[in-house]
């Protein structure tokens, strides 16, 4: 579900959410999981995480795999 600048992502099979949300004020998408929570910047090109630059859809993918599987 999308609630303005948050989407909330659940699975009804392990009633587990990661959440997705836009910081504008300090120019960051926040991915929150399980494993834990996540910042990232814009380089010009992909979102990179602040502290590792790992690219947003290869950490949101590898999480949610991690998070949704059965």
């Amino acid at each position: 579900t999308r609630n303005g600048n948050v989407l909330e992502i659940e699975s009804l099979d392990n009633d587990s959410k990661m959440i997705i949300n836009t910081q504008a004020a300090v120019h960051e998408i926040w991915l929150a999981a399980r494993a834990g929570g996540y910042h990232f910047r814009h380089d010009g090109k992909v979102w990179r995480d602040t502290r590792d630059q790992v690219e947003l859809i290869e950490r949101f993918t590898n999480l949610a795999t991690q998070q949704f599987a059965h």
